[in-house]
């Protein structure tokens, strides 16, 4: 039986065969640590743990509640605490903000669409969306869709509200070529 490894951006799997256009893998069996990391296949069985998961690319992820992989990605989880400390609680190590994201769960919010990061992801008109420069791209597990006008009116926020402030500090985003196309 396949298990449901792709990933959307409010968290739920769905069983889909191979990876398609995905850019990132993870794995959320760590318990309270939710992570993404790199598609390099090195170290994938080292851990009897590790459930393969697939994300379009890291702002999906984040949007899911995870966070860079403390292995294959510790620049990016280094950068991710240290914006985390600026923007979002002063002095809270990897763990506290495991036990944040993991509260924040699928707690939605709602906010204007043109305050939000490049990055960010949003629920419009029943669909997940994500932020760029100039507007809005539907999401899909094959990649974005074209570029719509920003909303006007405020939407439901699908990325949480701690990442969300990590973005806006400065967070570098790695997005799905189809973001830019």
């Amino acid at each position: 039986m396949r298990r449901r490894n792709q990933i959307d951006p409010y968290g739920d799997g769905h069983q889909i065969p191979g990876h398609r256009a995905a850019t990132f893998t993870g794995n959320r069996d760590y318990g309270e640590s939710w992570i993404i990391c790199e598609m390099d296949e090195k170290w994938k069985k080292e851990d009897g743990r590790y459930e393969r998961l697939f994300f379009l690319d890291e702002a999906t992820a984040l949007a899911a509640g995870f966070r860079p992989c403390n292995r294959c990605r510790r620049k990016a989880l280094e950068q991710f605490r240290a914006t985390w400390n600026e923007a979002v609680a002063d002095g809270d190590m990897t763990a506290q903000i495991d036990r944040n994201l993991r509260e924040a769960g699928t707690v939605r919010r709602s906010a204007k669409a043109d305050e939000l990061p490049v990055g960010a992801m949003i629920r419009f008109d029943g669909d997940a969306y994500l932020v760029v420069d100039g507007g809005i791209r539907e999401w899909s597990f094959d990649g974005y869709g074209p570029l719509v006008e920003t909303p006007k009116r405020r939407v439901e926020v699908l990325t949480p509200a701690g990442t969300v402030e990590v973005i806006k500090a400065g967070y570098p985003v790695e997005l799905h070529p189809s973001a830019a196309a």
